[in-house]
C-alpha cells in the first residue's frame, strides 16, 4: 500500500477519460503513485462498465473513418500526437522546475 504524500505539494485530481473526443469524469479513482517514493501524487479516474461501454461504442463509430485512411495519413496522425504530447510534456516539466526554484530561492531568502 502506498503512502499519501505529505508534502506540501496538493494532490492532483485534474484528470478525465476521453471518450468520443469529450472529456468525462468517473465515480471511482485510482491511485497514481510515485514508484521511487512509494507515495500517491494524484488520483485518476477509474472507468467503470458504463464508460467503458461508452469508449467501446466510440471506437466502433470511428473505426470505419480510421480504416479508410491511408497508413501514411494515419501514421502522419499519430507522429502529429506525439509530437504535442511532448511539446506540452515540456511545457509541464518547465513549469514544474520553474516552480521548485522559486521554492529553493524563497526557502535560501529566509535563512
Amino acid at each position: 500500500m502506498a503512502i499519501r504524500s505529505e508534502e506540501s505539494v496538493a494532490l492532483r485530481t485534474d484528470f478525465s477519460l476521453l471518450i468520443g473526443g469529450e472529456l468525462v469524469q468517473s465515480g471511482q479513482h485510482l491511485d497514481v503513485i510515485n514508484p521511487a517514493l512509494g507515495t500517491v501524487f494524484a488520483r485518476c479516474p477509474a472507468a467503470q462498465a458504463p464508460e467503458l461501454d461508452r469508449a467501446v461504442d466510440a471506437a466502433r463509430r470511428a473505426f470505419p473513418a480510421w480504416r479508410a485512411r491511408s497508413f501514411a495519413d494515419r501514421a502522419a496522425l499519430v507522429k502529429r500526437l506525439s509530437q504535442k504530447l511532448r511539446e506540452r510534456q515540456a511545457v509541464a516539466l518547465q513549469r514544474q522546475l520553474a516552480s521548485k526554484r522559486e521554492g529553493v530561492e524563497r526557502d535560501l531568502a529566509q535563512r
